[in-house]
């Protein structure tokens, strides 16, 4: 694959990981207006799925939207992975799991309950 894609659109098109990260990054921004803090909505909107560019979610949207062919070593069982493809930042290589949930293993309404 050639551009790192985020999702497919209600409308069929697909959306670049860049443009998708893109506009979000400006809409969390002006949310972040009203706080007087833009640059942290910036920064936050352009993070949010910036796990989308790992290895397994690329093969999972690859799959889905028909851009890996089901013969080739990356295609997945796409249907079987629908809401189970971590696509957080923690997923970011190099971040050696920074930012994923403290406590027993992934629970994450234990780490929340803390704050």
């Amino acid at each position: 694959m050639n551009k790192f894609i985020a999702h497919r659109r209600k409308d069929g098109e697909e959306q670049s990981l860049e443009s998708h990260l893109s506009e979000v990054g400006d809409m969390a921004a002006e949310l972040a207006f009203k706080l007087g803090v833009p640059e942290a909505g910036t920064v936050i909107g352009l993070l949010h799925d910036f796990g989308k560019f790992s290895a397994s979610f690329q093969s999972y949207i690859g799959s889905a939207t028909g851009k890996i062919d089901p013969d080739e070593d990356d295609y997945v069982n796409f249907r079987g992975l629908k809401g189970k493809i971590d696509h957080s930042i923690t997923q970011v290589p190099g971040l050696n799991g920074y930012g994923k949930p403290v406590g027993s293993g992934d629970d994450k309404e234990n780490w929340l309950a803390k704050y």
